[in-house]
């Protein structure tokens, strides 16, 4: 299970509006800098693909700023219970809610935090912080 503390779960959609700069980026830095963050391990793979699928330079120091702004949390036998279970009942109503997704949430449900995302995956869900 996760012990670090935190408020905020942030994801993959989240970092990649701070590290783009865009005015969704603003609000993710101020959150960043007043609130106790954590990042899943899995959204690390996640801006890996999107930087080496984009062609976009910098994802170790990117990827050095995630780790100093917030604390990663590794995906454990109890988050991967979770994270199966809330995939399955998202799949419920929405077909292509990702495993991603749920690890992510499930780290924020065992923390007690919110999601800070864009994500459309995490819309109308309860602990989320919707960037829009």
């Amino acid at each position: 299970m996760a012990t670090r503390s935190a408020d905020i779960v942030v994801d993959s959609f989240a970092w990649v509006e701070y590290f783009r700069g865009s005015s969704l980026g603003e609000e993710v830095e101020r959150l960043l800098r007043s609130r106790r963050c954590a990042t899943p391990t899995i959204v690390l793979a996640e801006l890996s693909d999107k930087y080496y699928r984009d062609g976009i330079q910098g994802l170790s120091t990117d990827l050095d700023e995630v780790d100093a702004l917030s604390s990663l949390i590794t995906l454990d036998r109890e988050l991967a219970e979770a994270a199966g279970r809330i995939k399955v009942e998202a799949r419920k109503t929405m077909k292509d809610f990702p495993l991603s997704d749920g690890i992510v949430y499930a780290t924020a449900e065992s923390l007690g935090a919110e999601v800070l995302t864009g994500d459309p995956h995490f819309r109308g869900r309860s602990r989320v912080i919707f960037l829009a």
